[in-house]
């Protein structure tokens, strides 16, 4: 910094101007400042009247001091700072100015005697730090909060009188640090106190040791002076202590603590209770960590509790109270037990925890026959459940969402076509006009829920069996409570299984479409002929449609009437097609008069049939009506006993069993009442027998034969050659349903049959393709 200072004022304030210039001088001296002053000689001002003269002359002059004797060194100065340090350490006010003793160091400095200086008030700090050390020694406590508060006072007392000491000495630790290697007075008053004061009389051992205790305390609940501690803490950083000496045995000595709790606790506690334990435990440290403790130090510890909390036992607390918390949804608990285990790196085995529980409680589900009524809306809540827990207890982490899916993909397929004719069956019962009750928006939730399961399924062919069947019945009984929702439906599977999976149930809806158009034509034209006749005919594509089973019945001759006038009818418009009647999906409405009134009985066409003999004849027998109608048995013993058993009674029965004999009797009930005109009499329906069953899994198992077929040509013909075993595995991969190994090789030895393949002449175990 330069101060220039400039005379250029009259002689009479020449004295101002030299007061001013001392002043400026001695302010920059005292901030070790360079200075430059720039002085003009006496200026007179020039007469008013006279001329301008020429440019003035300035004289610059280099500041020179009084001459001195720098050699000696100054003792009165020293005499001075000694006091000053003395009063620092004894906590008295200065007899002298700060401003004043820092110029004394400054001067001291300036004259080549920082060594000494330095030297001297080295000594008198360790002095000071020998007195500290007896008093610490002689204020020394059995209690340890007593002895570590006391040794805090003395600290930070020590620390501030070396910061106010460094304050006046500011300019000597300059000086060593720009000309010697010597230590800064911060980093000698830490040295002096660490080998004068710690060192002696064990202290070090004794402060370590109330550390360790303060901190055990605290941990077991007690009270203790957090801020005594952050300072002894703070005061071992400072003292190179910490690291070399304190993290190690704090370690070491939660370790201890720790194993033997977790040991105890593990065994005593709860899964819950234990589990919040540890996470109590986890928030306490990282409050320690963060209030006195260093950081580095708070990784440590983590894991050491990861490890004696939770890893060691994680096995034992998983066996005893994994399964409980995932029966009882304790997501907080399951929560709680998902951050510990991703802590502890434990997370596969929770996966393998959780996998294990829903592996158990879904067989249970699928593969007990007794609850096969239930199995689907088990399925969908044991899902909505485990989708909870997933999402909400273990954040919907991949991991988790993956090994659902394959573990629920897994248990349901243990059971093989079951579920998916369940599944079929229950989306069924849906969209049937019974449920009407449902609301859009909770019969869509439904619906979706249904086909998410379906999803896990691998035999996608059974269920497209059984939902055909049971869709057929629903557009030809007009049983389906939404046409929307149907295809709505419709629109899931194909957007999850693709256009050739629902091909035929789109041709289903488009036959009903094409019939509804017919009929009307129909219409047009009887009404054209005159004819009186309500008559709705469905056509339907053989190759979409289930394949029923002709049922033959003597139809009464109206019926067959109207049946040759709709044939002649269809064949006019559409040449060589061939139509097949199926009387056991047909409905009619029969007028029926009683002495209680007429009503209109709407029944099925074996229903009909049975009751305009009744026109002819009061009573019949079972044995006549079997003559008359030509029906199987089976079927006519279901239709007498819509009529004569069933909540809707036109028809008395001589007996009061359900069963029906040959000799049975049956006439008009003429008591029958019944407030409405129209009323609909359902026909029994037959159940499935073990036969139909094992029909339709055969069924199944020929239209899996095409594609096994399929899939063997395509592999060959791509591959040309191939070992048996190869061939195996490769159909296995493009197959979409479970299937035997002795299936694939009995479509194997077809196609070589059939001279699509052939062997290899030297080895049976190569098939060749033959093109």
């Amino acid at each position: 910094c330069v101060c220039v200072c400039v005379f250029s004022a009259p002689s009479s304030n020449r004295e101002l101007m030299k007061l001013i210039c001392c002043l400026c001088v001695f302010l920059c001296s005292h901030l070790q400042f360079v200075v430059c002053v720039l002085v003009m000689g006496d200026v007179k001002a020039p007469a008013r009247s006279a001329q301008p003269r020429g440019s003035k002359k300035i004289i610059i002059k280099n500041f020179t001091a009084p001459s001195a004797d720098f050699s000696a060194f100054p003792e009165d100065r020293w005499l001075q700072l000694q006091q000053a340090v003395d009063a620092v350490h004894a906590k008295t006010s200065l007899s002298v100015p700060s401003e004043h003793l820092y110029r004394y160091v400054q001067e001291t400095c300036a004259q080549n005697h920082e060594k000494e200086l330095h030297a001297r008030l080295c000594a008198r700090l360790e002095e000071h730090a020998v007195q500290v050390h007896a008093t610490v020694v002689a204020a020394a406590s059995p209690d340890a909060s007593t002895f570590l508060a006391k040794l805090d006072a003395l600290w930070r007392d020590y620390c501030s009188q070396l910061i106010a000491i460094r304050t006046i000495f500011l300019v000597l630790d300059r000086h060593l640090l720009q000309k010697s290697s010597e230590m800064q007075l911060w980093e000698h008053g830490l040295t002096l106190f660490l080998t004068h004061v710690m060192k002696q009389s064990n202290l070090i051992d004794r402060t370590l040791a109330c550390l360790l205790e303060q901190i055990q305390k605290e941990r077991e609940g007690d009270a203790v002076n957090r801020g005594v501690l952050k300072n002894v803490v703070h005061m071992l950083l400072d003292l190179s202590l910490y690291r070399s000496l304190f993290e190690a045995q704090f370690l070491e000595s939660s370790s201890t603590f720790y194993e033997a709790e977790a040991q105890r606790l593990v065994v005593e506690l709860e899964v819950p209770a234990y589990l919040n334990h540890v996470q109590t435990r986890v928030r306490e440290e990282r409050d320690r960590v963060g209030t006195y403790l260093d950081e580095a130090t708070g990784r440590a510890l983590t894991r050491i509790m990861d490890q004696h909390l939770i890893n060691t036992h994680l096995q034992y607390i998983l066996d005893k109270g994994a399964e409980q918390l995932f029966a009882k949804d304790c997501l907080e608990d399951l929560s709680v037990l998902h951050g510990l285990c991703k802590r502890a790196d434990g997370l596969d085995m929770l996966k393998k925890a959780f996998c294990g529980y829903l592996t158990k409680y879904g067989l249970e589900i699928v593969t007990n026959p007794e609850k096969d009524k239930d199995m689907v809306e088990g399925l969908i809540a044991f899902k909505q459940r485990a989708d909870t827990v997933v999402e909400r207890s273990f954040g919907k982490e991949d991991t988790f969402v993956f090994a659902l899916k394959d573990t629920f993909e897994n248990f349901i397929n243990k059971r093989q076509n079951k579920p998916a004719e369940l599944i079929a069956k229950f989306i069924d019962a849906k969209l049937r006009t019974g449920y009407k009750e449902l609301g859009d928006d909770e019969l869509e939730q439904i619906l979706d829920q249904s086909l998410t399961i379906f999803r896990f399924i691998n035999g996608k062919d059974v269920f497209e069996a059984y939902y055909k069947a049971c869709l057929a019945k629903r557009l030809l009984l007009q049983r389906s409570a939404s046409v929307d929702m149907e295809k709505a439906v419709l629109s899931k599977l194909r957007a999850e299984c693709g256009s050739s999976f629902t091909g035929k149930l789109e041709g289903m809806f488009k036959d009903v479409t094409v019939s509804n158009e017919m009929n009307d034509r129909l219409r047009t034209f009887l009404r054209s002929q005159n004819l009186q006749l309500d008559l709705t005919v469905q056509v339907l594509t053989a190759s979409n449609w289930p394949s029923y089973t002709p049922v033959e019945c003597v139809l009464p001759p109206e019926m067959v009437r109207a049946q040759e006038l709709f044939r002649a009818f269809y064949t006019s418009n559409h040449q060589n097609r061939l139509l097949h009647w199926q009387n056991t999906l047909g409905h009619c409405s029969v007028e029926a008069s009683f002495p209680t009134g007429v009503k209109d009985l709407h029944v099925s066409v074996f229903q009909a049939a049975t009751l305009v003999h009744f026109n002819t004849a009061k009573v019949l027998t079972f044995a006549q009506l079997k003559e008359l109608l030509k029906l199987e048995q089976g079927e006519l013993v279901r239709t007498l006993q819509s009529l004569s058993l069933g909540k809707v009674r036109v028809l008395l029965k001589n007996t009061k069993t359900k069963d029906v004999v040959d000799s049975d009797k049956f006439a008009v009930n003429d008591k029958f009442s019944n407030p409405h005109k129209k009323i609909k009499i359902n026909q029994i329906q037959m159940k499935e027998t073990a036969e139909e069953n094992e029909a339709t899994q055969e069924k199944i198992m020929q239209d899996r034969q095409f594609l096994i077929d399929a899939a063997v040509v395509r592999i060959m013909k791509m591959r040309k050659t191939l070992p048996h075993a190869g061939l195996i595995n490769e159909v296995f991969g493009q197959l979409k349903f479970p299937c035997k190994g002795s299936d694939v090789k009995k479509r194997i030895e077809s196609l070589i049959e059939r001279e699509y393949l052939r062997r290899d002449d030297n080895d049976t175990q190569l098939f060749h393709y033959v093109a």
